[in-house]
């Protein structure tokens, strides 16, 4: 088991990916209970890869388990602000403005712990008789933009979110998701059922589809997440 933690930067990371631990001399058989965390930053975390120091601080600094930027452009893009004091705050008569690029820059202290990881041919892993195997885990961050917390029958809507700047500077804020209520996501398209009960404004869903970013050996899930 390893306990240590690594702050990674992931978008200049190696498309071969890095190499976090080796275990030697593990007994040979199946391992049904495969886990992993995906933890907020602390001062013992190790920078892995390319990470800068100006980024590797950013996260220990402020215990993040997840920092994202995101530059989202469309030809013709809008922005409708959700009408936050209004009994209606996704009215379809609300004003637009056109806008073609949004910003999300997110700091995400939505630390948790991935188990039961699996796919869909294997639950675990197997270690063979005098060999080797391989690990990989990933980390989906297009879940910001899932209908649903599942991998099936769901879209990937940036809209929604889009619609959060509220004051229309280009930049959609977690202060600003945190003001906006979950029922302006529609729920003929969200099936807000497969989220917790904990769920009243889009600083929310944010924070729920953090905690779902552990993936593992590519597209295979860890069905129990915990927040930590």
């Amino acid at each position: 088991m390893l306990r240590e933690s690594r702050d990674i930067d992931l978008k200049n990371a190696p498309t071969s990916g890095l190499l976090v631990a080796e275990f030697d001399d593990v007994p040979t058989g199946d391992y049904e209970n495969v886990g992993y965390a995906l933890p907020m930053a602390t001062s013992a975390a190790t920078a892995l890869g390319n990470i800068s120091d100006t980024d590797f601080h950013e996260m220990v600094d402020n215990g993040l388990a997840v920092s994202t930027v995101m530059i989202l452009t469309q030809t013709g893009g809008q922005v409708c602000p959700y009408l936050v004091n209004e009994e209606n705050p996704a009215d379809p008569t609300r004003p637009c403005t056109t806008m073609e690029e949004i910003r999300f820059e997110w700091q995400l202290p939505y630390g948790s712990t991935a188990d039961g990881c699996q796919t869909p041919t294997q639950v675990g892993l197997n270690v063979p008789k005098g060999g080797t195997t391989q690990v990989k885990l990933t980390i989906h961050a297009d879940h910001h933009f899932f209908t649903a917390l599942r991998h099936t029958d769901i879209m990937r809507l940036a809209q929604p979110l889009i619609d959060a700047d509220l004051n229309l500077d280009g930049e959609v804020t977690l202060d600003e998701l945190e003001q906006v209520p979950i029922t302006v996501l529609d729920t003929s398209v969200y099936d807000l059922s497969t989220f917790p009960s904990d769920l009243e404004t889009l600083g929310d869903y944010i924070r729920w589809t953090t905690i779902t970013f552990p993936h593992y050996q590519g597209d295979g899930g860890c069905p129990i997440r915990t927040p930590l």
